[in-house]
């Protein structure tokens, strides 16, 4: 399309209305005309017009063509999050006289977690909290700490959960949940040993010496998870990496069928410790149990906007957490 002259621009910038942008969000999140159409509840032409003058109005393509459905240009993909921020702050406005329960299930909650949180902990988090609240719709995304991190920075979700370093002073932090990592391999693995020298082996436990002879399956590069393990595996030298893993369910797999050292937090091996399929390795190593501890943090951008279904869902996580330690 062409551009609007920068003359005129200023002129027309204000002109758009919350039901453009309520197309342009339905169009980016459906990739075509007639979900979105369909999710809003009007016309495709109407659905088209909007859009159509939300671009002209800002003086910018928003959204392109890629095959048979339509993909955000890199100003959509700009403009999205502070247009959900703008819907928001509109949604409160028209249910300011609204009862607190009312607005919370009438509310779109967008949380972050990374791969562990989000496979552990954010199916009890989520459920608990639409039992107590209400109808509440969540957008869930799951990644590793730097592409949740990444998601935060761009002011697309209201709240995160993570489980690596949060280094960057523009976010505001602090501790949820505690966790414990645990190393494991499969049943039967040669290092657990047999019979009396193996019990034996395990009531001491085992030296970083000695699992530093066998090679370790470890989550990707920018995990949190792995960034624990290589700090508490500082006292063994320079492990053996033979396997990287971004899904945890994949790491144990592997783990399970050779003779791989696996390490993830407690709550993610919790069901094949028990069923006996994986076995938990004791640590001889004070140090290194120490290492393996750390807390999950929850993490939220303080420029974005949250309305009052978002800082409930928040105050809600931290009472939450304090009842599931």
């Amino acid at each position: 399309m062409r551009p609007v002259p920068a003359s005129a621009r200023t002129a027309v910038r204000a002109r758009f209305s919350i039901r453009q942008l309520e197309a342009f969000r339905a169009l980016a999140s459906s990739g075509s005309v007639a979900r979105a159409a369909l999710e809003l509840g009007r016309t495709q032409s109407a659905v088209s017009m909007a859009l159509r003058d939300l671009q002209q109005a800002l003086g910018v393509a928003l959204v392109q063509r890629v095959g048979r459905g339509l993909a955000l240009t890199a100003a959509g993909e700009r403009l999205l999050p502070r247009a959900d921020e703008l819907l928001l702050r509109a949604d409160d406005l028209q249910r300011a006289g609204d009862a607190p329960g009312d607005a919370a299930a009438a509310s779109r909650l967008a949380i972050g977690a990374t791969r562990t949180i989000g496979a552990a902990l954010m199916p009890r988090l989520v459920t608990d909290y639409r039992r107590e609240h209400g109808g509440a719709r969540f957008a869930l995304a799951i990644g590793n700490t730097e592409e949740v991190l990444a998601r935060v920075a761009s002011f697309e979700l209201d709240v995160a959960f993570v489980e690596g370093e949060v280094l960057d002073p523009a976010f505001q932090r602090e501790a949820w949940l505690a966790d414990e990592l645990v190393v494991f391999v499969r049943k039967g693995h040669p290092l657990l040993g047999r019979g009396r020298a193996g019990a034996a082996h395990r009531e001491r436990g085992w030296t970083p010496a000695e699992l530093a002879r066998w090679p370790w399956a470890l989550r990707e590069r920018n995990s949190g998870t792995r960034e624990v393990v290589l700090r508490a595996a500082t006292a063994m030298g320079r492990l053996q990496v033979g396997v990287e893993a971004a899904d945890n369910e994949v790491l144990k797999r592997v783990v399970a069928l050779d003779d791989w050292i696996g390490c993830l937090s407690r709550r993610a091996v919790a069901a094949e410790l028990a069923a006996g399929t994986l076995v938990e390795v004791t640590l001889a190593s004070a140090l290194m149990r120490r290492a393996l501890t750390r807390e999950f943090l929850l993490v939220v951008n303080p420029q974005r906007y949250r309305g009052a279904a978002a800082l409930g869902f928040i105050e809600f996580a931290r009472r939450w957490a304090r009842a599931n330690r």
